[in-house]
Parts: structure tokens; sequence; C-alpha cells
């Protein structure tokens, strides 16, 4: 039996080494989000803060989070909430906006127990990587109130990427 050169066997390693990390490499970087975005939320940006939007149903709750979230504002997207009133403007049907949304992939996620005039739905990607070249898996979340007549008072949205 010949015996493999110690250079000779480095170099197949080595080889190997390379081709197992190329392949998780293209691997990676092919892996897009899923699904894709709608319209609605192609090219949107996030400043990030606080998704906390209902009102606290009780004080220990709304204790609880001045404790938590002292000085967070609301991240709201200026750009979605622009799309959105653009679309479905105060005194709309509400229910249009929940079926349109259901529609572009959002899942509608009830009320607020502190108010349930506000309503919310969220869409999320899953997969991808943390590189803009192959693109970050958003969240976002639609919020919205209604009045007594089923009419929007308002809609706002808010944009998260994650695994930034």
């Amino acid at each position: 039996m010949q015996r493999l050169r110690p250079r000779r066997v480095i170099g197949i390693v080595f080889l190997v080494l390379v081709l197992v990390v190329g392949l998780k490499v293209v691997a990676i970087v092919a892996a897009v989000p899923e699904p894709p975005l709608p319209p609605l939320l192609q090219g949107l940006g996030s400043s990030g803060g606080s998704t906390t939007v209902c009102p606290p149903a009780t004080e220990q709750e709304a204790a609880s989070r001045r404790r938590v979230s002292v000085g967070s504002p609301i991240g709201w997207s200026p750009e979605l909430g622009r799309r959105l009133e653009r679309e479905f403007p105060p005194g709309s049907e509400a229910k249009a906006m929940t079926e349109q949304l259901q529609t572009l992939g959002f899942t509608t996620a009830g009320s607020c127990r502190g108010d349930p005039s506000i309503r919310h739905a969220f869409f999320e990607q899953h997969g991808g990587f943390p590189l803009r070249s192959s693109g970050i898996p958003m969240v976002a979340n639609v919020w919205w109130q209604v009045d007594s007549t089923g009419h929007l008072v308002w809609a706002k949205g808010m944009v998260g990427f994650d695994g930034l």
C-alpha cells in the first residue's frame, strides 16, 4: 500500500474544506426571505423603537411597561403610514382594509385588551440571511382604530428586520 505524502494530504483536506465552506456560503447567500414582500411593504426602512401600541389593560401592566420601555417611542414607519393613508384614508371602511391586508399575506391578530377599537395585523418573512444582497426577513405590523360605525379613525404601521 502506498503512503500519501503529508503535502498531498494537506492539499486534499484543504480542497475538501474549501468545497464545503463554498457550498455553505452559496446556500446562505441564495436564501431569499419568504414570502415575497407585497408592494405595500417594498422599500421600507425601520427606525426601531417600541412595538407596544395597545394601551395597558390594567394599572399593573402600565407600571410594568413604564419600567421596561422608559424613553422608547413607538417605532412607527412614516412611509408605511403614508401608504396606508393613501389606500385607506380615515373614514373608509375598516373591513375593506382588513380584507386587503389579508390578501397581501398579513395575519390578523385581533384587538387590544385595553381598547378593543384598536386592531392589529402582521406580516412575517422567514429565511434569508442578514446581508443586504440576499435580503433580510421583514416583520411588519399594522395597527388601526375603528369607530362605532366600522370606519377607520387612523391606520399606522411599523417595520422591523429579523437579525438586526
